[in-house]
């Protein structure tokens, strides 16, 4: 169905529980689980458009295949600063529709190799990745310089 789909058209990656669909720009232009989006199953708490990645292969996919600016926020449930900024970085993902937001959970054994190989020490850390290549890093929870670098570089 999403192969007929003009939005669709220019690319899906399936896996075995999501698939990713981007537009001919390589805009992600959204992640389904079964019959519901990550963006639909964020909005049930907060509005959110922030995709949770799943595993190493689905994130290494998104940051290979997006041509858009996608900021990851490598988090964990049980930081406190992870917390206080996860509303702003939801706020960031509705104000800018063309950015892909995901979220890492560095606990998640699936993630472990996303983890690792982008050397995570401290939480919540900020990775800026723009046409598959590396932008900008940051740790700890400062709005002001999330808001300024997903404004630089979008």
């Amino acid at each position: 169905m999403l192969a007929n789909s003009a939005l669709f058209q220019a690319m899906t990656i399936a896996t075995p529980a999501r698939t990713l669909a981007f537009s001919a720009s390589g805009l992600l232009l959204s992640v389904f689980s079964g019959n519901r989006t990550f963006a639909q199953a964020a909005s049930a708490g907060s509005p959110s458009a922030v995709v949770d990645m799943s595993d190493d292969k689905t994130f290494d996919q998104l940051i290979q295949k997006s041509n858009q600016l996608v900021v990851v926020d490598f988090t964990a449930k049980w930081c406190g600063p992870c917390r206080m900024i996860a509303p702003i970085y939801d706020q960031l993902s509705i104000q800018h529709p063309t950015v892909t937001f995901t979220k890492v959970d560095i606990d998640n054994p699936d993630l472990a190799g996303t983890a690792s190989s982008h050397s995570i020490t401290g939480v919540p850390t900020f990775v800026f990745y723009k046409n598959g290549k590396r932008l900008e890093t940051f740790s700890g929870a400062q709005k002001d310089l999330l808001i300024n670098l997903v404004d630089k570089h979008k």
